[in-house]
């Protein structure tokens, strides 16, 4: 699809990436989106599948589903044990292998309502036991994402407009 795309008139791509866990996406596959230059990308980053599993991979022995939804084993070296801050550090590595895909590391966007310091914010998509279910990471080229990822921040679910 990417080979066909690179052969059209077209000026902007955007991909939905909606995995309902780990297996179902590699990262190979954004790799191979990235190549479009001007491929937008709105990532479900499913950290609710992760969790559930991820003392399984940390215990596995060679390449488990996490490295290729990763792209890299790097997250060994950094998730010893099944913790709560392994959201944040695996958010880290996938971020850092975008910024390798060729995506500018001021261009990463994530939905949240906590930490707006961070490059990548943590989305927080919750279900009702209040537990993570996934984050929503928007991947852009381009600085003109951020404008239209802040303009949509600015409005809840509910179409209510922010105060703040």
């Amino acid at each position: 699809m990417v080979d066909k795309l690179k052969k059209t008139d077209y000026k902007y791509h955007f991909a939905f990436i909606d995995p309902f866990a780990p297996r179902a996406l590699k990262f190979s596959t954004i790799k191979k989106l990235a190549e479009l230059p001007r491929m937008d990308m709105m990532i479900h980053f499913p950290i609710g599948s992760i969790k559930r599993n991820l003392q399984t991979w940390i215990d596995a022995s060679g390449d488990t589903i996490l490295d290729s939804f990763l792209g890299t084993s790097k997250w060994r070296d950094v998730v010893k044990a099944d913790t709560d801050d392994d959201a944040i550090k695996l958010l880290g590595i996938f971020k850092d292998q975008l910024v390798l895909a060729g995506y500018p590391e001021e261009n990463l966007y994530a939905f949240s309502d906590t930490d707006k310091s961070s490059v990548v914010q943590l989305a927080k998509i919750r279900n009702s036991r209040n537990a993570p279910l996934y984050y929503l990471i928007l991947v852009s080229r381009h600085s003109l994402g951020k404008k239209m990822w802040d303009s949509v921040l600015k409005y809840l679910p509910s179409g209510q407009k922010r105060l703040f």
